[in-house]
């Protein structure tokens, strides 16, 4: 079976447009939920009324963002995710960041009844990348980094998509460390290649449960790179990224319980879970290679079960 992850290449990311993507094997690009977050008042009201005037300017629109996440996820009343996104809209366009972020991921991902729309996603991601919003910045960033926006020439792109990624990053971004430690293990974009710098970043964003670090982190120390190599290491970190659903470390999990790496010993039916559990994620990055080595291994356990039901019936 030809399932061993030692190979020469360093799979971690894929070639897109001549650049290693950053999502990997597949992003989850967000961990499930839109954050709550709010915006408070940078000055002490110097009076009562000055008080009350600044907490209703401030919680109109940060009311209507609470009431749509609410309905969003219908927690404490019925779901609903068309009035959620038009309580979104209306947050937003009081340039409420955090509605201007959500509605600019709906429509970068085009999910929960709002088409997918790159221009639209541009458009809301914008405002809010440039008041500072980390989330925005990284998201923006990636968006122009694969040119999935195109308002600048490819090398102006290129050049405000690290810009904001890193500063996502600065300002404690998992989300934009994980993204900035790809340039830097790639060394893309005029950005010098520094495995070491590449290494801490992931382990920062994986600390704050972005799978996706978790995963690229394991595949550092599965083939030694910037990090002494360890499979027990690069074990750990696939079933951190595993739990939290990410589809490619279940498949490394499931090459590794094959092959016994990692300290752990050889289990074909432990492999065949993880293979199992990374088609369930729907993954498309690994779906097949998981496929095959589920067809594979799968052929390869009837085949033993047939010789040895063939042998207890002869005996």
């Amino acid at each position: 079976m030809a399932l061993s992850p030692r190979v020469r290449r360093h799979p971690g990311a894929v070639e897109v447009g001549g650049w290693h993507d950053a999502s990997g094997f597949g992003q989850a690009i967000w961990p499930g939920r839109l954050q709550l977050q709010y915006t408070h008042a940078r000055r002490r009201p110097t009076s009562d009324h000055g008080r009350r005037a600044r907490r209703e300017t401030r919680c109109v629109p940060d009311s209507m963002y609470l009431f749509g996440l609410m309905q969003f996820y219908g927690h404490g009343v019925t779901q609903d995710k068309d009035a959620a996104i038009r309580f979104f809209r209306k947050a937003a366009a009081d340039r409420h960041v955090d509605a201007q972020f959500a509605l600019g991921l709906l429509y970068h991902n085009g999910a929960d009844g709002v088409r997918q729309d790159d221009a639209m996603a541009y458009s809301f991601l914008k405002p809010s990348a440039d008041r500072g919003h980390a989330d925005s910045q990284w998201l923006l960033g990636t968006m122009l980094r694969d040119g999935r926006s195109l308002p600048f020439s490819t090398t102006e792109s290129a050049s405000l998509a690290f810009e904001l990624i890193q500063e996502s990053a600065s300002q404690g971004n998992p989300h934009g460390q994980f993204h900035l430690g790809v340039y830097y293990e790639y060394g893309r974009h005029n950005v010098p290649q520094n495995l070491t710098t590449a290494a801490q970043l992931y382990a920062v964003a994986a600390a704050q449960h972005v799978p996706d670090a978790a995963f690229y982190l394991g595949l550092m120390y599965a083939y030694g790179r910037g990090v002494a190599q360890s499979l027990e290491t690069a074990l750990e970190h696939f079933n951190t990224a595993a739990a939290l659903h990410h589809g490619p470390a279940m498949y490394y999990l499931g090459l590794m319980h094959v092959h016994g790496d990692g300290g752990v010993p050889v289990d074909y039916t432990r492999g065949l879970y993880w293979f199992d559990k990374a088609l369930a994620t729907k993954d498309l990055s690994v779906a097949a290679r998981a496929q095959h080595a589920h067809d594979e291994l799968a052929a390869l356990l009837a085949q033993a079960t047939a010789h040895r039901d063939a042998v207890l019936k002869g005996a």
